[in-house]
């Protein structure tokens, strides 16, 4: 955001539409957007370099949309400011949902925002073929992040981030001394004393390889649309959203109890109890105002026999939690 920032400052200047000497005053002015769903770090992040935000509320399958962005992007040039980032997802938190990432591409391209797609959990999924259409739209992106230690059996914690013009990022942050090592191009912005992350990557790499990490990623995938077909057929719970990934989001839906107010009860019950029971351990979220699970399938060393336990563990639990909701 730092980059995204400078970039759009330096752009204003050379056209023309501010002086150099007032660039500080109009840094208040710039805003970021993100969509509802988007991880809280990039709220943080807008903070600590100290600009607007604009949280733009996603649709109902939980998608950031073009519409959406285009309508904020509007009433904020509308009240003198001064749009620079948008950040798509490829793979929210909450539901893993892709936002409207060509949408969002057309938007940055026609607004100059830097676009930043923020992929931390389902960008390691690129590595089998068969996802890559679903992430149609990112090649436009001027950056782009996964966290290889969320499913690319790396240990935590390893972020690849990719730009697309690296001389944004160099001229954002660079600060030269006599001192630095000389090397080909400027990476004073780096710092000098950092921790070996791609070392760690690379052994990942050279252990699995790319067919290991593919069929660990197709492995949880399978796993997961399992435990889904296996609750959708149980007849007390309801999915929220498909499953594309590791992720399945569900609940005890409202038929399922004699009296369907009491669902967002039964299902706090139902986390609390298969939290504190210790055999898995689930965090649910909230869904438009709704208390839903979230069972996340992507560990080392998971197999069909964990997904299976869970299983049985939630419809041990569900039936105490619908006789009991409260």
């Amino acid at each position: 955001m730092i980059t995204a920032r400078e970039a759009t400052l330096d752009r204003l200047v050379v056209q023309g539409s501010i002086g150099s000497v007032v660039i500080d005053k109009r840094k208040y002015k710039l805003v970021a957007y993100f969509s509802d769903q988007m991880h809280s770090s990039g709220q943080k992040a807008a903070k600590v370099i100290g600009c607007k935000t604009t949280t733009v509320p996603a649709g109902n399958d939980f998608r950031l949309t073009k519409q959406a962005l285009e309508q904020a992007v509007a009433k904020n040039r509308e009240q003198d400011l001064i749009p620079f980032f948008v950040c798509g997802t490829f793979g929210t938190t909450n539901t893993t949902a892709i936002d409207d990432l060509p949408g969002i591409a057309d938007v940055a391209q026609k607004e100059s925002l830097w676009y930043h797609v923020d992929a931390t959990y389902a960008g390691s999924a690129l590595t089998c073929p068969e996802f890559r259409p679903l992430a149609a739209g990112s090649e436009r992106a001027d950056s782009f992040n996964f966290n290889p230690h969320k499913w690319v059996l790396t240990n935590f914690d390893c972020l690849a981030l990719w730009v697309a013009d690296s001389t944004h990022l160099v001229n954002a942050l660079s600060i030269h001394r006599e001192y630095y090592p000389k090397a080909e191009g400027d990476t004073a912005f780096l710092p000098l004393g950092r921790r070996f992350r791609s070392l760690k990557l690379w052994f990942a790499m050279r252990m699995y390889g790319a067919e290991g990490i593919r069929k660990h990623i197709r492995d949880d995938v399978m796993q997961a649309k399992w435990l889904a077909n296996q609750l959708v057929a149980d007849g007390r719970f309801e999915l929220i959203v498909p499953v594309v990934f590791g992720l399945v989001v569900f609940r005890i839906k409202p038929k399922a109890l004699s009296d369907p107010s009491k669902v967002s009860h039964a299902n706090t019950a139902l986390i609390k109890a298969i939290n504190d029971n210790g055999r898995v351990l689930l965090i649910g979220t909230k869904l438009n105002g709704n208390e839903v699970l979230r069972a996340a399938v992507g560990s080392t060393f998971g197999t069909q026999k964990n997904a299976h336990l869970l299983f049985v563990i939630l419809k041990e639990q569900a039936a105490k939690a619908i006789i009991a909701p409260e």
